[in-house]
């Protein structure tokens, strides 16, 4: 007969708090901070040190938002010496550069799910001018 490890009532472990607008928000802010190597097993350490959850790989990788200030981070060219006496403009212009690669990832990741749902209609015989009709008017009046 096979043992199977039992966690002691204390032991269990509870589950990390559900990925909302606002903690994506702080996710990818710390993401657009990071200095040095960005890993996605540092990153879950830095979030769980500063928010006290712990998310895994594949739970920030399933946020378009997340994913996409990594890889934008990634494409970042390696800092050189010369970022520690940048002006305010300069390092406001490479900030804006890091939100315009994480925009057009972001960007590539909608017109490819919206291909896919493109396909994904026309298989079910669905129109474009049917996907285009205008959605019915809510009638709020306080009268019915």
């Amino acid at each position: 007969m096979r043992k199977v490890a039992r966690r002691h009532r204390g032991a269990q472990r509870r589950r990390s708090p559900t990925l909302t607008p606002e903690r994506i928000a702080v996710i990818v802010g710390i993401v657009r901070t990071w200095t040095g190597r960005l890993t996605w097993e540092a990153l879950c350490g830095a979030i769980e040190r500063q928010t006290g959850a712990r998310y895994t790989r594949q739970a920030l990788h399933n946020h378009v938002p997340i994913k996409a200030a990594y890889d934008a981070y990634g494409e970042k060219p390696a800092p050189a010496e010369r970022e520690m006496a940048l002006s305010g403009t300069e390092r406001r212009l490479l900030t804006l550069q890091a939100r315009v690669r994480e925009l057009e990832k972001v960007r590539d990741a909608l017109l490819e799910k919206f291909g896919r749902w493109a396909v994904n209609a026309s298989m079910r015989g669905l129109t474009e001018s049917f996907l285009d009709q205008p959605l019915q008017r809510i009638d709020r009046s306080e009268g019915r």
